[in-house]
């Protein structure tokens, strides 16, 4: 409609004296102020690149679907690259400005070279919760309620599926089989099958016991597929994990500099999200805004499950911590063979722009 009503008005104007038309200008700038002649600023734009559109990401997609970006006066743009390492390649390559995704990531890229660094939190739950055949669960008489113990110990034998040698999934179990005694190579066999889906679909085949996913594929495996979530990670129920920084903001140093008044917007953003997801009229809110625009396939009450189950894992602030990096830091050391470098941790974070964004909320 405002279309149309702009090009009635342009052949209106065609029509009458340049001097009418002017004086017409100088009544309407006398009425609402000459400010409102100014052409609107336009949005500062920021790229986003993270591995998929799962639960992982919920605070940037909610922060995107209600308009919290907008609020910001930003333009974003969220593109996922069905993997982490595309993600982040994108962001040092300086084809996308903020990667969200593993911290863990960043810290392996500084590294080698690449001068990047984590600036928000996103996640602090590692959130890969894993789902086991329920017909295993019952042989080794194990539920949801055992003891952690008790569920460590029947990990002996298990057949686990992971997305890919080396993975942060991999990484789980294995951190798991050692809180077990176990050693992971000889005791389990870990199978890299790719996706959450073709984990289900070796799951419900029985060629594995069990696998590793982040949400939904677990949960959907434990409601759907005759399964039961062993270890929920997302609630914080594997205390040794607890409070895990799973996934960050992350850019490269000189994107930051050049853009600290953007970050922190962005920052700003995120928090407003997360207040949200807390909140329990708003996270409603969210949860609809979100399914309607990336999940609008997954049943909707199957969808709140998982929805009130993921929430658990994100953090109340954006703010960063030495110690909660330093966790980081020690649990990716535990599976390298050539540990950080000692200087990597101070050169790959900071909470600068998350606490500026905080003191302005």
């Amino acid at each position: 409609m405002r279309m149309h009503d702009d090009r009635r008005a342009t052949r209106a104007a065609a029509g009458k004296p340049l001097g009418l038309i002017f004086a017409g200008l100088l009544a309407f700038s006398g009425v609402f102020g000459a400010a409102s002649l100014q052409p609107a600023r336009a949005a500062d734009h920021v790229s986003v690149v993270m591995s998929s559109y799962g639960f992982l990401y919920l605070p940037v997609l909610t922060a995107r679907e209600l308009g919290y970006f907008d609020k910001q006066g930003i333009d974003v743009t969220v593109t996922a690259t069905e993997g982490g390492s595309k993600a982040l390649a994108a962001v040092t390559g300086g084809g996308a400005d903020i990667y969200v995704g593993a911290p863990s990531s960043a810290l392996h890229a500084r590294d080698h070279g690449a001068p990047v660094t984590v600036f928000g939190a996103d996640m602090t739950q590692y959130s890969s919760n894993i789902a086991v055949r329920r017909d295993w669960a019952e042989k080794h008489g194990i539920t949801e309620k055992s003891s952690y113990k008790d569920k460590l110990k029947a990990l002996k034998g298990i057949t686990i599926g992971v997305t890919s040698a080396g993975s942060g999934t991999d990484q789980l179990v294995r951190f798991l089989a050692k809180q077990a005694g176990l050693r992971p190579d000889r005791d389990l066999t870990i199978t890299a099958l790719g996706s959450g889906q073709a984990m289900l679909a070796a799951f419900s085949q029985n060629r594995i016991q069990g696998f590793t996913h982040s949400a939904p594929d677990a949960e959907e495996a434990a409601k759907n597929h005759d399964g039961v979530l062993l270890f929920n990670f997302s609630a914080g129920e594997v205390k040794p994990l607890d409070g895990f920084l799973y996934v960050a903001a992350i850019a490269r140093e000189d994107w930051l500099s050049g853009h600290s008044d953007l970050a922190v917007r962005f920052l700003r953003a995120v928090q407003h999200a997360l207040d949200t997801i807390h909140d329990p009229k708003g996270t409603v809110n969210a949860m609809n805004a979100v399914h309607a625009k990336y999940h609008n396939r997954t049943d909707m009450t199957f969808y709140k499950y998982v929805w009130n189950n993921t929430t658990n894992a994100f953090p109340k602030s954006i703010e960063l911590t030495a110690p909660a990096m330093q966790r980081v830091v020690d649990f990716a050391n535990e599976f390298e063979k050539k540990p950080l470098k000692p200087d990597t941790l101070a050169k790959t974070w900071t909470n600068e722009y998350a606490a500026k964004a905080l003191s302005k909320k």
